[in-house]
Parts: structure tokens; C-alpha cells; sequence
């Protein structure tokens, strides 16, 4: 026998799964900075005349992409407290207010995911630009 969802159960689950989903990202993106920020400081890593501008513009962007992330994730577990108060509302206006709300914070969330992206594709360039090549014996 198949479950039959009314259309409000439906949207609470997509919320629900939704949210999940950015705090399994934020969880990760914090050990993804973490690494790139270990991996950027190990000088045994880079050629010598590695150009130390970028590496400091880089580091710099990461470190405010991390800061971004703690404030996410902090707005992610105040927003899921928030979020299941849903459950008591009994019209489409109370409903409608924690919708916007949802999408508030999407849209919060993507705007840090597409910037962490492009910072870390600058870094991917960076690495390999910079890094030395391994002698083999």
C-alpha cells in the first residue's frame, strides 16, 4: 500500500530534507577550509617561487569563507529550532510565514555555497600552478 501525502505534509518533508542537506554541507565545507588552509601554509608543498600575493589573498578569503560558514551554520540550527513550530500551525498564513522564511534561508545558503566555490576554485588553480613536482626514483 503507498502513503498518500496532502500537499502541506509534502513541502514540511522537502524542508526538512532541505535543511538536512545544508548542515551535512556546512559540516563538510568547515573540514573542506580546514584542509585547504593546512595545505596552503605547508611550504614543503610549493615550488620556492610560488607567488605569496595570491597565497595570502587566498588564505584571507578562506578565512572570511569560514567565518561565513560558522555564521551559516549558527543560522541553520536556530532556523531548525524555528522550523518545528510548524507542525503548529493551523492555517495557510502560519504556514506561508515559515515558507518564506525557508526560502530566506536558502537563498542565505546558496549565496554562501556559490561563493565558497569560486574561492575554492581559485585555491584548485593556485595548488596547481604552485605546487612541485614529485621526483621519482
Amino acid at each position: 500500500m503507498k502513503n498518500h501525502y496532502r500537499d502541506e505534509e509534502i513541502l514540511k518533508l522537502n524542508m526538512r530534507s532541505e535543511l538536512k542537506l545544508w548542515q551535512e554541507n556546512i559540516s563538510f565545507m568547515e573540514q573542506e577550509i580546514g584542509f585547504y588552509l593546512r595545505l596552503l601554509q605547508k611550504s614543503s608543498f610549493f615550488k620556492t617561487e610560488k607567488n605569496v600575493e595570491d597565497l595570502k589573498f587566498l588564505v584571507k578569503q578562506l578565512q572570511e569563507i569560514h567565518e561565513m560558514n560558522s555564521l551559516n551554520s549558527k543560522i541553520l540550527r536556530d532556523y531548525k529550532l524555528k522550523a518545528e513550530n510548524i507542525r503548529e500551525c493551523d492555517d495557510v498564513q502560519c504556514e506561508n510565514q515559515y515558507v518564506q522564511e525557508h526560502l530566506h534561508v536558502k537563498n542565505s545558503f546558496q549565496k554562501h555555497l556559490k561563493k565558497s566555490q569560486i574561492v575554492k576554485g581559485f585555491v584548485f588553480k593556485y595548488i596547481l600552478e604552485n605546487m612541485q613536482e614529485v621526483q621519482h626514483s
